[in-house]
């Protein structure tokens, strides 16, 4: 079993961007960990992650929850799908940033 602060649900919960992020993708970041709000898209819950950068808040991140019942059946992550990122943030009206399409251990 693996511990619960290596997967993918911790670390877009509780870690700063700098963990996978390449600083290319980072500039303007505080490097706080995120706010994470629940919303409706397409008539499904999401979950959008806000990050803090110099000139505000932006959604990095996309986490789509499907429900069976009043469980979570599966949860899916789009940090690093640009394109589900943009599109999502677009119809919402939300401002948005790119983390680019692959896991980029820190060098920091």
């Amino acid at each position: 079993m693996r511990q619960s602060d290596t997967g993918s649900l911790y670390h877009s919960l509780f870690s700063p961007i700098s963990h996978a992020v390449a600083a290319e993708w980072r500039r303007g970041d505080r490097s706080g960990v995120p706010r994470v709000e629940r919303r409706e898209y397409r008539d499904e819950p999401i979950l959008v992650s806000w990050y803090d950068h110099d000139d505000g808040p932006v959604v990095r991140d996309v986490i789509r929850l499907t429900a069976d019942g009043d469980r979570v059946a599966s949860v899916k992550f789009y940090f690093f799908c640009p394109d589900v990122v943009v599109d999502v943030c677009t119809e919402l009206d939300l401002p948005w940033r790119s983390n680019g399409y692959r896991y980029w251990p820190s060098a920091d």
